[in-house]
């Protein structure tokens, strides 16, 4: 980034008592997909136009004051606001990853001391084995819920198995997948 556009970059962020570096420029307010990657946005972030390009603000950021963001991650908020430009409140990580600390409740700035100082120094990185093998272990976890999101129970009659187009199998609670269908059947039939 030239020294020019660095100026034009800081001169849209307003520091916070809380640590955050709100970005006040243009943001997000619908669901697309961004020029600098693979993310789904869905509000809220700061755009910022870069090299004849609108680009995510906190992309923009971390690549600057951190380093590269490596392929087939993503970055995510560590303070849960999306306005957020702050280096030290964005971490790269995977999609799941992303998706699992995204069910938090939503506040403007929840980002403590403590969460601070663990991310600034010994958190496993996610080139690291350390990394890895606790994304591993969160994952067999998700695999051993007994119940689906809405209570119902995963046994034998009541699991569905699907193989997704990449090959991936996932499971689903039957009786929700028949409730779904139906209510598909139905929309469809009301259009019609």
């Amino acid at each position: 980034m030239t020294h020019s556009q660095l100026t034009r970059f800081v001169a849209k962020i307003q520091q916070q008592v809380n640590g955050c570096w709100q970005w006040t420029a243009s943001k997000t307010s619908r669901r697309l997909t961004t020029v600098a990657g693979d993310e789904h946005i869905d509000g809220g972030y700061g755009l910022f136009w870069l090299d004849g390009k609108t680009v995510v603000a906190h992309r923009v950021a971390y690549e600057h004051w951190i380093r590269l963001i490596p392929d087939g991650l993503e970055i995510d908020h560590l303070c849960r606001n999306r306005g957020c430009v702050n280096p030290l409140h964005l971490e790269p990580v995977t999609h799941s990853l992303n998706m699992q600390r995204g069910e938090r409740p939503k506040a403007p700035c929840a980002l403590t001391r403590e969460r601070i100082r663990r991310a600034k120094i010994g958190k496993p990185r996610p080139w690291t084995d350390e990394w890895r093998s606790r994304l591993a272990a969160a994952k067999a976890l998700k695999g051993q819920r007994s119940h689906c999101k809405h209570g119902h129970l995963y046994d034998v009659e009541n699991t569905y198995w699907r193989t997704e187009a990449n090959g991936r199998r996932s499971r689903m609670c039957r009786q929700c997948y028949i409730s779904q269908r139906r209510l598909n059947r139905q929309k469809a039939q009301a259009i019609a």
